[in-house]
């Protein structure tokens, strides 16, 4: 996506339309906006905002100068700001008394980072920048703003790429309306022991906390219960970044089983290829090619081959048939016999003779689809192995590849221009 700097109160300026025009119906003005980024900018809003906040993170004077960020933003009313901060799952209990204690919150400033920076939903997005204080009364804050996403941004997205946490709460604190709590990240810990050793000290305010594990990041979504840590996720935990994708990618893609080891991974991972028919053709270079009962179904010709074959086959058969043979098939033996003069005879008989090279072109080369069956079993000119070695054969990769898929002998997964080829056997 690329939407140009001057553009963007453009689109700001559209924002604040689009709301006003909806009733500050949230889903009527999302729905309406996304139409119109996707017909203008081929977009939609989620990657206009993450390019609107990266341009804020580079730190750019100039832009933080020429949009009015207040615009944006003070559209939205005290109500609907109020709504879409209810209205999230992680917030929605929060009694309207204890919002100054949960705007100081050390989760929510964790939170507000988090969200910001990676937008992981929209309603999160509107809720931390109502808890960080960015809205006023007099509009935005802007100076909280930029200090958010100027000055914070770089750090913040490196500690939600690289570090497995996991926001540790309570029950007991999460029904009294407090979401105090606290980041853990679990590579700090040797082992689940430890890390909810370091859980009931974090809250040794309760006599037995019932431990509440309220937001993660940095791992996947199967290994997070909103009340226990499975043993797997530790297992995770001591993988480097190349088996955590190929463990992530072999259970989400291939088994469906979050029980599935790295073992089991490595080993039904056959490669990585730039497409099907590229792993097909490497697959069989290195198995020794295809075997005597497979040739019968995966040999193939060009196109540009079979339009020559089938135009020396169509030439030849025209001029060796007898004459009177060509006149009957091209259905012009009676107005041949009926002319007296050669020259006109002549003609007639080359216009059956290009009628019937159409005829018989077009018979071969459908015929030539299946080159086993025309050289092999109707011609009988070559047999299946020396078929196979002629130079105008070659292997219908394609046809391999998307038998063996559907045989269900291997599973493709493209992922970032790849094509991961997994057995399932």
């Amino acid at each position: 996506m690329s939407i140009p700097i001057k553009e963007m109160n453009d689109v700001l300026k559209v924002y604040q339309d689009s709301m006003a025009k909806s009733g500050f119906n949230f889903m009527k003005f999302w729905k309406e906006m996304d139409q119109t980024l996707k017909t203008k900018y081929n977009t939609d809003n989620a990657k206009f905002f993450g390019l609107f906040f990266n341009e804020l993170e580079k730190g750019n004077p100039k832009l933080i100068k020429d949009l009015d960020i207040v615009k944006i933003l003070d559209t939205f009313p005290e109500r609907w700001k109020k709504e879409r901060v209810s209205d999230d799952v992680l917030m929605k209990s929060v009694p309207p008394k204890h919002w100054e204690d949960f705007r100081d919150s050390s989760w929510l400033k964790q939170h507000v980072k988090s969200c910001v920076t990676n937008f992981e939903s929209n309603s999160k997005v509107a809720a931390a920048m109502l808890a960080a204080g960015l809205f006023t009364e007099k509009g935005v804050n802007v100076t909280a703003l930029k200090k958010i996403l100027v000055t914070e941004p770089n750090k913040v997205k490196a500690d939600a790429e690289t570090k497995p946490s996991i926001y540790v709460g309570t029950y007991k604190k999460y029904n009294e309306g407090n979401l105090k709590g606290k980041w853990l990240n679990l590579e700090d810990y040797a082992d689940k022991e430890a890390f909810f050793e370091a859980c009931a000290e974090l809250h040794k305010d309760e006599e037995d906390p019932e431990l509440m594990f309220q937001d993660f990041e940095g791992f996947p979504k199967r290994f997070y219960h909103e009340s226990s840590v499975p043993d797997a996720l530790w297992g995770w935990i001591e993988l480097d970044e190349d088996d955590r994708e190929i463990l992530e990618i072999y259970i989400d893609e291939v088994v469906n089983d979050d029980n599935a080891t790295i073992d089991t991974a490595r080993d039904a991972l056959l490669g990585k290829a730039g497409s099907k028919e590229d792993w097909a053709q490497e697959f069989l270079d290195d198995t020794g090619g295809l075997s005597t009962d497979q040739l019968g179904y995966y040999l193939t010709m060009s196109d540009t081959d079979r339009q020559l074959f089938a135009q020396e086959e169509a030439d030849n058969r025209a001029e060796n048939r007898d004459d009177d043979d060509v006149l009957k098939e091209a259905d012009l033996r009676d107005e041949y016999e009926a002319e007296e003069a050669d020259t006109k005879k002549e003609a007639i008989l080359e216009k059956a003779k290009e009628a019937v090279r159409e005829s018989e072109y077009e018979e071969t080369y459908k015929a030539m689809e299946d080159p086993v069956d025309y050289f092999v079993e109707q011609q009988g000119i070559y047999t299946l192995e020396e078929l196979a070695k002629a130079s105008f054969i070659s292997i219908d990769y394609e046809a391999y590849a998307r038998d063996a898929e559907l045989s269900g002998d291997v599973t493709f997964v493209r992922k970032d221009g790849e094509v991961w080829v997994f057995s399932n056997h």
